[in-house]
């Protein structure tokens, strides 16, 4: 079976020509700064969230707020400097100046770190518990880069953040760009998936986390846009079932801004 993947399904929905360049002929985005910034920011939340109980264990006391904002930043720094190392040679292929890096993932993240921080603040002035007993109570937990799909849809993505509570789960979908209509169709994918996946948790809406405008946009699916998916994800079926060539759009707009405008439109005969 050859599952559709939900980013196909926006793939689709803006060319259906890059479902068959990616997935049919194996072409692959080349990675520019924007991209680099996104796949940094993806990490550091990806490591923070898995690693957050060491920062909650360490609140062994009624500490004040700046002091609980401040292990999260030096956590968050730490993160940094780990993974400019380990994406080294990247760095220097975009000729990346490690400052200006440093400035953009610090001012996309901090104010949903902050909003984390006051969260686990408030639950400790609260109820008055510390360390691991209050990491063992706090709500949400954060899951993130959680892979999910389904055989009934032939569907399957991955979700960046799933909040979980003990009956609910919210899913996000974090996104360091503008806003876009196509978030909607992924919110709404992923809702379907963990329908199917975490069939005991009530799904009350998403939320997509834009980073540039620190925006948290709440989501509640519609109908209509559930259908969309549907049929999207039957156009993506078609051309991976029959390796079939949608074409070129001639939206030359839209192409100019796709990093397969080259591809599409290296000779004329591209545009018949």
């Amino acid at each position: 079976m050859v599952y559709v993947r939900v980013t196909d399904l926006t793939d689709y929905n803006f060319c259906p020509r890059k479902v068959y360049l990616k997935r049919i002929l194996g072409l692959r985005e080349e990675t520019n700064y924007q991209i680099f910034l996104g796949k940094m920011i993806h990490d550091i939340f990806d490591n923070l969230n898995e690693s957050e109980y060491k920062i909650v264990y360490e609140i062994d006391d009624d500490y004040d707020f700046q002091y609980i904002l401040n292990l999260y930043k030096d956590y968050v720094l730490s993160l940094f400097e780990e993974l400019v190392e380990k994406y080294n040679s990247d760095i220097e292929e975009l000729k990346i100046d490690l400052e200006d890096l440093k400035v953009n993932v610090l001012s996309s993240i901090m104010f949903d770190i902050e909003d984390r921080a006051k969260l686990v603040y408030q639950h400790m002035r609260m109820e008055g518990i510390y360390g691991i007993e209050l990491w063992d109570k706090l709500e949400p937990k954060i899951l993130t880069e959680i892979d999910v799909r389904s055989e009934a849809y032939n569907l399957l993505g991955r979700i960046d953040r799933i909040e979980k509570y003990k009956r609910i789960m919210i899913p996000y979908e974090i996104k360091s760009g503008k806003m876009n209509r196509d978030h909607l169709i992924q919110i709404h994918a992923y809702y379907l998936l963990m329908k199917k996946e975490f069939p005991d948790y009530d799904i009350p809406h998403g939320v997509i986390l834009y980073l540039k405008k620190k925006e948290k946009r709440e989501v509640y699916f519609s109908k209509g846009i559930l259908n969309k998916v549907f049929y999207i994800k039957n156009k993506v079926e078609d051309i991976l079932e029959n390796s079939k060539d949608p074409g070129v759009i001639k939206e030359l707009d839209k192409c100019k801004r796709c990093a397969f405008y080259k591809y599409c439109y290296k000779n004329d005969r591209n545009r018949s």
